[in-house]
């Protein structure tokens, strides 16, 4: 698969500029559909979250409140150690007035949505980028077979995987609710991503992210030194296409 080299290396560049094509799909008639694609260069600001812990050195990312199904542990380790995590959150241009007045399509919409996630393990520059590949149960299911996680309540989670067991344990309304307590995170993440401590029976040490486009499958990356060490992993939630 294509490894979106370009844009993940502006997942942590003050100011960048991400463009992103949106394609979406009317239905006119009976066999009538009209495709239309919609340009939009997206404004990227990093922010810290927090600190995350990974005593175990196993990591993983998935649909918090499915309990992590369509997903697994990376198969890659990391050293057990705790690790700072970045959200780049990507803003549109506003509407104009005359789009407003016109009614032109804005499938984008005006609200900043969650690009990219980045645990980093270290503070040199990626050189080059790997899909960052996982461990999942072979099952029947289409999401069996992506090479990425799947979300199907929009919200994702970041935890050392030893912690997935208790975590289970949590009902899944619980954990939904978890995404409704970000109004501590920093701007301009606040309500859309953070650092917490799930409520299991020893509290859990948790990333939380809103997914960009909601529900679909997200791949991430290792971004790799010259010699060919990890030195950050990059979820890239797909903001310049559908996932």
């Amino acid at each position: 698969m294509n490894v979106p080299e370009a844009a993940l290396a502006l997942a942590l560049r003050e100011g960048a500029r991400l463009d992103a094509t949106i394609t979406t799909l009317t239905v006119l008639a009976p066999f009538r559909r009209r495709e239309r694609h919609h340009r939009v260069c997206l404004q990227l600001q990093p922010v810290c979250l927090g600190l995350l812990p990974v005593p175990s050195g196993a990591l993983i990312v998935g649909d918090l409140a499915m309990h992590f199904d369509m997903t697994g542990p990376f198969e890659q380790p990391i050293a057990p150690g705790t690790y700072e995590v970045w959200a780049t959150i990507a803003t549109p241009p506003k509407t104009g007035l005359l789009s407003r007045l016109l009614r032109r399509e804005n499938p984008f919409g005006d609200e900043p949505r969650v690009a990219f996630l980045t645990l980093l393990l270290d503070r040199t520059e990626p050189t080059s980028y790997v899909l960052a590949k996982l461990k999942k149960s072979p099952d029947d299911r289409p999401i069996d077979a992506h090479p990425g996680f799947g979300i199907d309540l929009a919200g994702a989670a970041m935890v050392d995987a030893s912690h997935v067991d208790a975590i289970c344990e949590l009902p899944m309304d619980d954990l939904w609710e978890v995404f409704n307590h970000l109004d501590h995170a920093p701007e301009p993440a606040t309500g859309l991503a953070g650092r917490i401590d799930l409520p299991t029976s020893q509290p859990t040490p948790a990333i939380v992210s809103e997914t960009g486009w909601g529900d679909g499958a997200y791949c991430s990356y290792w971004g790799l030194d010259a010699d060919g060490a990890c030195v950050r992993l990059v979820v890239d939630f797909n903001l310049p296409g559908n996932a």
